[in-house]
């Protein structure tokens, strides 16, 4: 009557169905079905088997906007939004990082036989990285790291230019964002002075109004 699938096997323990919203609509009504009678059938089977499992899903789709488009069930929505739980993309929770990238190293030299370590300015810059891949893209630098670095450490010169690109832009982003005093303060004096020139004409009557001498305007 077939081999046994994943929620049998699940049986008194927990399914973890990953990626929840590319489920295909078919499957999201036979899903659906479980979830409500607890009950499966073996391909080619003729006998229902009741099973008792937790059902864990994730998603890093908007469910809800996939439910008003039509491309997930609402009334499976429902059922499997009875304790949602929000993680935040790995870029809105920094100080999750550098445990994460020590975690992911300690993982991939066993599975290398190596013994890396990565100097702290490397997971500094790591740190600031905003990972459109999440959790996952981190693992995948971490691997590769290991795997290409020919040196015992891994330094900043090691990572990724994708990496060092992104956290470089960032910055010099945050540096112009006005929040760096002493550029915001440089910024208002040439602005004041730019004004006051064109108001007044001259350097002279533009310093007496700003409250400076000529030479320092000059």
């Amino acid at each position: 009557e077939g081999k046994p699938g994943l929620i049998e096997l699940s049986e008194g323990g927990t399914l973890f169905l990953d990626e929840i919203g590319d489920l295909p609509l078919p499957m999201q009504v036979k899903l659906l079905r479980f979830l409500e009678e607890n009950v499966i059938m073996r391909i080619g089977g003729t006998k229902l088997k009741r099973i008792d499992t937790r059902v864990i899903v994730a998603t890093n789709k908007n469910l809800d906007s996939m439910v008003k488009a039509g491309n997930f069930r609402e009334d499976l929505f429902f059922r499997l939004n009875v304790v949602p739980i929000h993680i935040p993309p790995l870029r809105e929770r920094q100080e999750d990082i550098a445990a994460l990238i020590q975690y992911f190293l300690d993982r991939f030299n066993t599975k290398y036989s190596t013994q890396k370590s990565i100097h702290s300015q490397a997971i500094d810059v790591l740190s600031k990285y905003s990972y459109p891949g999440n959790i996952r893209e981190l693992s995948n630098i971490i691997e590769q790291l290991v795997v290409i670095t020919e040196n015992q450490q891994i330094c900043e010169e090691d990572l990724p230019m994708v990496v060092s690109s992104d956290v470089s832009a960032h910055n010099k982003s945050s540096t112009n964002d006005g929040t760096n005093l002493p550029l915001a303060v440089m910024n208002t004096e040439k602005a004041l002075i730019a004004k006051a020139l064109k108001d007044f004409k001259t350097q002279r009557k533009a310093a007496r109004a700003l409250g400076i001498t000529q030479p320092t305007l000059a």
